[in-house]
């Protein structure tokens, strides 16, 4: 259990509770709370202050061979659609402000048998329901269900899960045939597996099927093969797959919390996704890996401001191949030195849309850690993201907004650097500092990042 506090820069205030029952046979409970909420002053934009406040109660219970788990979670996030200079328009930040507002709670349980003679279950009920301040209300309720048995080296499964979710309309939307509607998603995954000698073998077929305006079922074939060329230093591995990624309000939103109320939604599915690759590990130290990949998309989802308000954002969908390659570096030092390296280059192909909006071509991490003696704990991190393009109104003050424009968003780096002291086994004292370099960059188009921030506060256990 621990409680922490801190505060900093731009009127950053952070408060953390964590609370956990002493683990016994029969179960456990705990319960979480935490506020984040900064005001940044951006002078030429609108007000641009965030929020964010979560809470969780979970707990499980030992039946016999089976653990029963639940829990409940509310998360509200705060923010303004500030992209819009002063020149333009002034807002005030009532009027700009948007609240996400979403609950949701889970049950599940799932066998504990340790013997391959007994047939191992799962099965899980959600609900979920998210408001904004624009009169949307989406639910959302989740079924799922799993089982396999063991017959000599070969595994055979199965999962199903049943999603169905609807989304009300936004107080200023135009009400059509899109509006309120009720969508789900069906997913049946029959699979075998099998670890027969040093082979890793699964394979499958993902049969799943989505309503949206129209209904589809798609059927996708699941292959995964991990096989050891030099044991203990070399691995190869590949896999072909494909599914349904669900796109709604909640998802969205997760993504880019600046996006019309009033939008409305199409699934992503994954036709192909195609990827293979290396593992080596040269010492305990340092180990390496690297892949490629391909996917081939109907309906890759884009975001481009809107032609109305361009302080918010719509969605656009159009077909597209993605072409990933990935490297990998790390070194761990017992526990003391961590430092890893990761190299992402992406490059796609669209079939209608100019770009692939917002969509990196390539992104660089490294990060460190580095602990002394358990006194004094260091982290650091730089990210590096390349070109990105963004689809934009030629001038906000022209009558005409249907003309519009590509806007290079140009490369960036962002440095950060956490130190935590551990004045003893209660208390600790830690400092935060985000965006060193003074990085001027937009995450979006006219929605700025902080500059240099910190954070610093205290820790106490109990």
């Amino acid at each position: 259990c621990y409680v922490k506090t801190g505060a900093g820069n731009y009127s950053k205030y952070l408060g953390e509770l964590y609370i956990n029952s002493l683990r016994s046979k029969k179960g456990d409970l705990g319960l979480s709370l935490k506020h984040l909420s900064a005001v940044p002053s951006f002078k030429e934009y609108n007000p641009s202050g965030y929020s964010s406040n979560t809470g969780n109660v979970h707990g499980s219970y030992f039946l016999n061979h089976a653990r029963l788990t639940g829990d409940v979670n509310y998360d509200r996030q705060v923010v303004h659609y500030f992209g819009l200079k002063n020149e333009i328009q002034k807002l005030d930040k009532d009027d700009s402000k948007q609240v996400f507002s979403n609950i949701n709670a889970n049950v599940g349980i799932a066998s504990m048998y340790t013997d391959s003679a007994h047939l191992n279950y799962k099965g899980g009920f959600s609900y979920a329901d998210l408001k904004d301040n624009y009169g949307v209300d989406e639910s959302e309720i989740m079924l799922n269900a799993g089982a396999d048995k063991k017959w000599g080296a070969m595994t055979y499964g199965m999962n199903v899960s049943l999603d169905f979710f609807q989304k009300s309309a936004a107080d200023t939307q135009q009400r059509s045939f899109s509006t309120n509607l009720s969508r789900n998603i069906i997913r049946v995954n029959p699979y075998l597996a099998s670890n027969r000698g040093k082979i890793n073998f699964r394979g499958g077929l993902r049969i799943e099927s989505e309503t949206n305006e129209d209904a589809a079922l798609h059927v996708f074939p699941q292959l995964d093969i991990r096989v050891p060329v030099a044991e203990g230093v070399l691995s190869m591995f590949v896999s072909v797959d494909g599914g349904i990624d669900k796109n709604n309000y909640h998802t969205v939103s997760l993504e880019n919390p600046f996006v019309n109320p009033a939008v409305t939604f199409r699934n992503t599915i994954r036709m192909a996704d195609i990827k293979g690759g290396l593992t080596a590990r040269f010492s305990n130290a340092f180990s390496v890996a690297g892949s490629v990949g391909y996917i081939k998309y109907r309906d890759l989802q884009y975001y481009v401001n809107d032609t109305i308000s361009a302080n918010v954002f719509v969605l656009r969908y159009d077909d597209a191949q993605r072409f990933h390659l990935h490297g990998e570096l790390t070194y761990r030092s017992n526990e003391k030195l961590g430092i890893s390296l990761q190299f992402d280059q992406f490059s796609y192909k669209m079939k209608y849309q100019e770009k692939a909006w917002y969509r990196p071509s390539t992104v660089v991490t490294l990060r460190a850690d580095y602990n002394l003696g358990d006194k004094l704990l260091l982290k650091a991190a730089l990210f590096g993201v390349g070109t990105r393009y963004a689809l934009q109104q030629i001038d906000y003050t022209k009558i005409d907004y249907t003309k519009s424009e590509t806007r290079t968003l140009k490369p960036y780096l962002d440095a950060n650097l956490g130190a935590e002291y551990r004045y003893s086994n209660l208390l600790s004292v830690f400092f935060n500092f985000n965006n060193i370099g003074c990085s001027q960059f937009r995450q979006w188009y006219d929605y700025r990042v902080e500059s240099l921030n910190f954070i610093g506060g205290i820790t106490y256990a109990f």
